[in-house]
Order: C-alpha cells, then sequence, then structure tokens
C-alpha cells in the first residue's frame, strides 16, 4: 500500500528527530519482525537517511556491516526498476566509506569484527542479523562505548522482541532494566497484513506494513525501569500538527502503536491524494480495515 520510503522516513523521523539523535545517535537500534517482513529494507533505508542527514566533518562517516552471509552489498543495485533511493550507496563518497565484512570470512566472531571496527570509528556498525544470546551481549557492550549499532532479529511483537533481549542478558532486577534500556536506542516491529474489500467491480487487494515502536526517551527509561515489559503500551503523542506530523518534545511516549504510526503515513496529504487516486472508491474501506486491524493488534499487544 506504501512505499518503504515512507515507512522508513517514518521510523528515522520517530527515532532519530524527534528525539534529537539526527546528528548524534549512540545506542542499539533493534528491527524485529517475521521472515520476509522486510526487516532487511527497513535497516538499509534508515542507515541511510542517519548518515546522509549527518553534518558534515573533517572525516568521512564510515558505515562498517557484518553479516553471516552478506546478504545483499549496500554498493549493489536491488531488483530491477525498485527506485528506493537507498537500494544502493557509493563503496566510498565524499562524505561516506562503506567496509562490508562477511562472518568466518572476515572475521570468526561478532566480537572479533567490533574490536576491528573501533580502530575504523565507525559512525554506524550493521549486523546483519543477531540470533543468539552472546550476540546480544556484545552488542549492548559496544553500544554503551557511545556507537550507534542496527541489527535485525525475529520476534512475533514489539514485547516479544524486548523479552529476547532481557532473557538474553538475564534481566532480572530494576537496575538491570535501567543498564538495558540506556543501551537502547529503539526497538522497532513489523507487522504486515493483507488488506481486502469487495468493491462494485472486483475484489482489490493490498498489503501494508504495521509497525510498532519502542524509543529511548527519559520517560521510556523510567518507565521500563520501574515496570519492565508492562510499560510497553502503545501511545500516541498528544500534539499532531499539520499533515499529520508530530509536534512533540523529546521526553514525549517512548512507545508508539501501530495505529499512530500508520495514521501518520497515510494522513499525509501527498500520500493521502496519490491513495484517493490509485483506489478511488475502495481508499475509505481499505483505510477503514488498516486502522481497525492495527487498534486491534494494540489492544493485544502484538
Amino acid at each position: 500500500m506504501f512505499g518503504l520510503n515512507e515507512y522508513c522516513e517514518l521510523v528515522y523521523r520517530e527515532v532519530f528527530k524527534n528525539t534529537g539523535s539526527a546528528q548524534h545517535a549512540q545506542g542499539l537500534i533493534v528491527i524485529t519482525g517475521s521472515t520476509k517482513s522486510a526487516k532487511s529494507e527497513i535497516a538499509r533505508g534508515l542507515i541511510q537517511l542517519y548518515l546522509s542527514g549527518k553534518p558534515s566533518t573533517n572525516r568521512k562517516h564510515h558505515l562498517v556491516t557484518f553479516e553471516d552471509p552478506v546478504e545483499r552489498l549496500f554498493a549493489d543495485h536491488g531488483p530491477c526498476g525498485d527506485l528506493s533511493p537507498w537500494i544502493a550507496m557509493p563503496r566510498s563518497s565524499e562524505t561516506t566509506d562503506y567496509t562490508p565484512r562477511q562472518k568466518e570470512k572476515d572475521a570468526r566472531l561478532l566480537e572479533d569484527a567490533l574490536s576491528d571496527a573501533l580502530r575504523q570509528t565507525p559512525a554506524l556498525f550493521f549486523v546483519g542479523e543477531t540470533r543468539n544470546t552472546e550476540e546480544w551481549k556484545v552488542l549492548l557492550n559496544f553500544a554503551a562505548t557511545g556507537h550507534l549499532i542496527v541489527t535485525t532479529a525475529h520476534a512475533g511483537s514489539l514485547v516479544e522482541a524486548m523479552h529476547k533481549i532481557f532473557e538474553a542478558l538475564h534481566v532480572k532486577t530494576a537496575a538491570d532494566r535501567n543498564e538495558v534500556a540506556a543501551k537502547l536506542l529503539s526497538v522497532i516491529h513489523l507487522r504486515s497484513y493483507d488488506l481486502e474489500v469487495n468493491g462494485a467491480a472486483a475484489k482489490t487487494t493490498t498489503n501494508a506494513l504495521f509497525p510498532a515502536l519502542w524509543r529511548r526517551t527519559p520517560r521510556g527509561i523510567a518507565s521500563l525501569t520501574s515496570d519492565g515489559l508492562a510499560s510497553l503500551l502503545p501511545s500516541r503523542p498528544h500534539e499532531i500538527g499539520a499533515a499529520g506530523v508530530q509536534s512533540q518534545e523529546a521526553n514525549g511516549p517512548s512507545c508508539l502503536g501501530r495505529r499512530w504510526l500508520i495514521q501518520q503515513i497515510m494522513e499525509q496529504q501527498e500520500t493521502l491524494d496519490e491513495l484517493e487516486s490509485v483506489f478511488q472508491a475502495e481508499f475509505n474501506p481499505l483505510r477503514e480495515q488498516a486502522y481497525a486491524k492495527a487498534t486491534e493488534w494494540d489492544l493485544r499487544g502484538v
């Protein structure tokens, strides 16, 4: 129903811009979902938006990646006809350097790859997929050194994703939760759904992604510390500006639900005009179905 760029720009705004982290971010970003939920493409777009938005310095912004195997080089083009602006980035440009590494071939363990990367002062370190307990420990320890890391992982919900991290680090007390919350920048979950409506002539079917996210704010750290996973309740900022764009202070709600986030994409005027043009009479029923499904998932916490 939307292009991946619209999802990437939404997540970039909420995770980086609206928390004051766009120029220099620190911590771990985890992008989760099921297989084929576009985790890798959303991660790729988020990385590109962050690096392109960083102010220029005397030193190039260095992207270092570690994958098993390398899914697709950031410098490679995607499928023919895919015009997303982050499908490819130059191996080296005036502002960015890019070093890909593959497990076993370039470094045996994630810890070795991170140790090597420290000498290169990366602006961002990307890990293709985090699968085991030891890797979570290594990632969060590296995030604590003041670096930005992005990784993907499988999870069925935002709560399950956070639970996996807590379980890997044997989090039991409020002090443990506070330590983890301070190292995380954001946890994002993507859920896909096929919207269907019966029109006058035929059935209209379209797929949409419904994101939910937790991002680090002072309020978010305090809530996660005191209430643990129970604090991951979907919220919405109080103020909505023109074209549905959020206007809020950096200490706004930390957990944003699927209903509010999908509305931010759908109600932007340019997107709204395009959707009405494409789906015509079926647009309003599709929008109502999308909002109803997002609300249901928010209430169920999935």
